[in-house]
């Protein structure tokens, strides 16, 4: 016995019909031979077509579920990439908010929350108007606008205040950039608190002010104080001067030279406070003058009256100056 399927065309259809042919010899008992061929047709067209159709059909599935995996496999991905991002905005301490072109905060971390004494839940049903104190509303849309519209992919930084939920204001340094995300404008934006910085910052410079306020006055005091001295001063040494042109004895005159020698001495000290002033404004102008040990020391030992014990003299040449101590 054989079994063969075969199409075979059927004009009445205009299309193949299949058939299983199943064939076996006919034996002829009497002359034991065989007698011929039995044919058996089974018409399997409905069979052949409901094949093709499973077979479709599998196909199709396995298409199907392919793109089902690649799609669990890339909504995985995006669920993976989606929580990184997610601690990635909670574990920075800065304040991070997103915002649309009408100001409305869609997206928001805990730091920023936390700034500003908000919960997510409240803080998502404001607008950046609700909590900006630095410009008012028509000045902040219209800087939103610029911020979202006209800075495309180009970082921007500057400072501002905020209101937080308790009344308090705090200045903040605001680091952002523009995106589009599905055809809409978004202002991604760090908000980093200053609010310590800046109050230590006008603190140093009240401080500096006040220590340049005091460094003037005590300037103006030692310029002062310098001219009262001087006139008394120069009438001191006006009248020694004077007194010089009289009849003197030795030791008399050897007296009004110290007073004079004294005086010229006291006065350069005065002179020298008023440069440390001068040194203070910073027109201290030093000029270079030849000058004589020798006569300095002279000058200095001219207000020492003389000991018994002790006698410093002065020996002076041409060429060198020495001091020294003779006892008697």
């Amino acid at each position: 016995m054989k079994n063969v399927k075969m199409g075979v065309f059927n004009p009445a259809i205009e299309d193949f019909s299949w058939i299983d042919v199943c064939a076996f010899p006919a034996k002829d008992e009497a002359a034991d031979a065989a007698g011929g061929v039995y044919t058996i047709f089974e018409d399997i067209t409905a069979l052949k077509k409901a094949e093709r159709s499973l077979k479709s059909t599998e196909v199709k599935l396995e298409s199907t579920l392919a793109s089902v995996r690649e799609s669990r496999t890339e909504q995985e991905a995006l669920a993976s990439l989606a929580v990184r991002n997610r601690a990635l905005h909670q574990a920075v301490s800065d304040g991070i908010h997103v915002l649309d072109e009408q100001g409305h905060l869609v997206e928001v971390n805990d730091a920023f929350c936390r700034m500003l004494g908000y919960s997510e839940e409240e803080i998502l049903r404001l607008n950046i108007a609700d909590i900006d104190e630095q410009w008012l509303k028509e000045e902040l849309h219209a800087k939103l606008i610029e911020l979202v519209r006209g800075h495309k992919d180009l970082p921007v930084t500057f400072e501002t205040r905020h209101r937080s939920k308790d009344g308090t204001i705090r200045e903040v340094d605001i680091n952002g950039i523009s995106v589009i995300l599905d055809g809409h404008n978004y202002f991604y934006a760090s908000a980093r608190d200053i609010t310590d910085r800046k109050q230590a910052e006008r603190a140093m410079k009240i401080a500096k002010e006040a220590a340049e306020s005091l460094a003037r006055a005590k300037s103006d005091f030692l310029a002062m104080m310098t001219h009262e001295l001087r006139t008394p001063l120069n009438g001191v040494m006006g009248f020694s001067e004077l007194l010089s042109d009289t009849q003197l004895n030795n030791e008399q005159r050897e007296y009004v030279l110290s007073i004079s020698s004294s005086g010229s001495y006291l006065l350069g000290i005065i002179n020298d406070i008023l440069d440390y002033s001068t040194i203070e404004h910073g027109k201290l102008e030093i000029d270079g003058a030849p000058f004589s040990i020798a006569e300095i020391l002279e000058s200095s030992m001219g207000s020492v009256r003389k000991s018994r014990a002790n006698a410093l003299k002065i020996q002076k040449s041409e060429n060198d100056c020495r001091a020294k101590s003779i006892y008697e």
